[in-house]
């Protein structure tokens, strides 16, 4: 039966352990410690298992892995709360991701205070401003292939990103921030489809696509629960 052993930083702080053995035979582990530490990768093959420590300039304090097998560590102690703190790495390779990379290499300004991040496509969406024509635009950026694409071009006051399918790319959007998990305050709702809105009637407090965006549920300012096609 195999086994392994390793250290670990401390027993006092809290551990987050990302269990994907069952997509690649592989366990990520990281600590919310006083500081961000290394976090911990542990592999299984051939019947044994194998740890190793990716070695990150500012340390981590949560992460995931991506569909092609990278990781994507953020130094945040708020799981994933900003573009200007993430790292992607292929254990060997390290490239930091920030506002200033976003700036220089890409010609955008990022304005988002949460961002939405989908660990299954590798994207970020977020708000900002194209430095070159000067226009606001909802931008989707693929961690994997280091590109940008403009989803939505911001021409009313929704701004706030509520929810985004990778499938379909289509955006559910809100003028206020939007926590949803039910209880934040009742809201507009705007979904975008090939960069065109289309208004719900009502305020709601919740919102979320299913697979694909093939349906899409609410719950609106009464408590009522409805499923959308």
């Amino acid at each position: 039966e195999a086994a392994l052993e390793i250290d670990w930083y401390s027993i006092h702080h809290s551990t987050s352990i990302k269990d994907y053995f069952l997509e690649n035979n592989s366990i990520l582990v990281t600590s919310k410690s006083n500081f961000p530490t290394n976090p911990i990768i542990i592999n299984y093959a051939n019947n044994k298992f194998t740890a190793s420590k990716l070695e990150l300039k500012q340390g981590a304090y949560s992460g995931t892995f991506l569909k092609n097998g990278s990781v994507v560590t953020s130094n945040v102690f708020n799981n994933f709360t900003a573009i200007a703190n993430f790292t992607i790495s292929d254990i060997k390779n390290k490239n930091a991701i920030s506002t200033h990379y976003l700036e220089i290499n890409h010609k955008v300004d990022f304005y988002s205070k949460d961002i939405l991040f989908d660990k299954k496509s590798g994207f970020i969406i977020f708000n900002g401003k194209d430095l070159i024509t000067d226009e606001y635009h909802i931008f989707k950026y693929n961690f994997i292939d280091d590109i940008v694409t403009k989803l939505y071009k911001i021409k009313d006051n929704f701004f706030n990103v509520v929810d985004y399918d990778a499938t379909s790319n289509k955006l559910l959007l809100s003028p206020k921030r939007y926590y949803n998990r039910g209880y934040t305050e009742p809201q507009p709702l705007i979904i975008v489809e090939n960069n065109e809105s289309k208004k719900f009637d009502g305020l709601y407090k919740f919102a979320k696509f299913s697979d694909a965006a093939k349906h899409i549920a609410t719950i609106n300012d009464k408590n009522f629960v409805q499923i959308r096609t």
